[in-house]
């Protein structure tokens, strides 16, 4: 991975440059003094990594903490680079103003939306009005009728990527944010992954099927991402599902699984919950939060003693997709993974244009985002229980 504490503050420095200063010859910055000439020409490198956002009203937008990386991210990014963007919904005004002016200036735009999900949308109007509908150009809005590698349901995939954004190249920013004002309401996750041509090539691959918007024979994707890992929906069936079979695979013993989740429900979720409290019963140490739980799965983990917290409490709402595990191989190291993306645990989602990654927390250069991760749980638990977390 390449991701660090440093790379992160060299990207937020290079946000806080755009609005409080002019950066110097050896980067340094004047003080009082205006940065001259567009944000596109000024030093900027990505934020690797997580970022967390937490629940904001839609007139305070401007807060959100991932919109705030979106947002400089595309203001960044350079005429004659593309920016690829697959929503589920999509009505945020700022984040379309923002790709109307990186088109004016030269930068490819492609946006994917799903058509029900973003049906009246003002932003996805004003952006189809202005970039067109042909695939075939530079830059288009296409709204995607179901899944757009699958068949009759939806596309509920969530990643942005840019070829280049200031000095970063090959930026792809994946996790649970919907680009909707509902969804700047929620707390959610996106993961940053900078200068990874495997991810970058691997994504990019994905998104070209998207774009023919026509079912595939074999959607399903599982594939190995050096030590990470991804997984593109559809394709997968109850029987196939990826993400029962990566945790029946885990072993139990002093196994630690934390998780933050949107929606679990139908046999999906009643059977990925039997796999979590076999794992309970065997020792392992299980917290889940969820906003949205069928009782059948919230019964079957309760019985075998795992910790089930709701995920709303005074109209703040958990929207993630996310799970924190941590266990020991055969060989007694230490294995940390950080799973996040867009499936929530329930049949539908297997059916649709979902994307999960495994992020190995423990890489060498990833260490800050595993604690990281840690600390945001903590906050959410304390956020939606009421009660402090050790």
């Amino acid at each position: 991975m390449h991701f660090s504490a440093a790379r992160r503050l060299i990207g937020l420095i290079g946000m806080t440059l755009v609005v409080t200063g002019a950066v110097g010859p050896a980067g340094s910055v004047a003080a009082g003094s205006v940065a001259a000439g567009p944000a596109w020409k000024r030093p900027y490198a990505a934020p690797a990594g997580p970022v967390f956002a937490s629940p904001v009203a839609r007139r305070d937008v401007g807060d959100n903490a991932i919109l705030r990386v979106l947002l400089a991210n595309i203001r960044h990014t350079p005429p004659g680079a593309t920016i690829r963007i697959v929503a589920r919904s999509f009505a945020v005004r700022p984040a379309a103003d923002a790709l109307l002016a990186a088109h004016r200036r030269g930068v490819a735009v492609k946006v994917l939306v799903d058509a029900d999900a973003s049906r009246g949308s003002a932003a996805v109007a004003i952006l189809r009005r202005e970039l067109g509908a042909n695939r075939r150009a530079a830059s288009f809005v296409h709204r995607v009728k179901g899944s757009a590698r699958g068949g009759d349901t939806e596309q509920h995939q969530k990643t942005w990527s840019f070829s280049r954004t200031g000095q970063s190249r090959q930026v792809l920013m994946v996790g649970s944010t919907n680009l909707s004002y509902r969804s700047m309401g929620q707390f959610n996750n996106m993961y940053t992954f900078v200068g990874r041509a495997d991810v970058w090539t691997q994504f990019r691959r994905v998104f070209r099927d998207q774009l023919r918007d026509r079912p595939l024979a074999s959607p399903a994707v599982s594939v190995d991402l050096g030590t990470d890992h991804a997984w593109f929906y559809p394709g997968y069936s109850l029987a196939s599902d990826p993400m029962r079979h990566y945790l029946a695979r885990l072993p139990a013993s002093r196994l630690r699984v934390k998780v933050a989740m949107l929606a679990w429900h139908g046999v999906r979720g009643a059977r990925i919950a039997r796999v979590l409290a076999a794992k309970a019963r065997q020792g392992a140490r299980i917290r889940v939060i969820a906003t949205t739980m069928g009782s059948d799965s919230r019964r079957i983990l309760q019985d075998a003693g795992v910790e089930v917290i709701a995920g709303l409490r005074k109209g703040r709402e958990v929207h993630h997709k996310l799970m924190l595990l941590q266990w020991r191989d055969r060989d007694g190291d230490r294995q940390r993974r950080i799973v996040t993306g867009s499936d929530n645990f329930g049949t539908a989602a297997l059916d649709r244009d979902e994307v999960v990654v495994a992020i190995d927390g423990g890489a060498a250069g990833d260490g800050d985002a595993w604690p990281a991760y840690l600390a945001h749980y903590r906050m959410l638990v304390e956020q939606v229980s009421g009660k402090s977390v050790r």
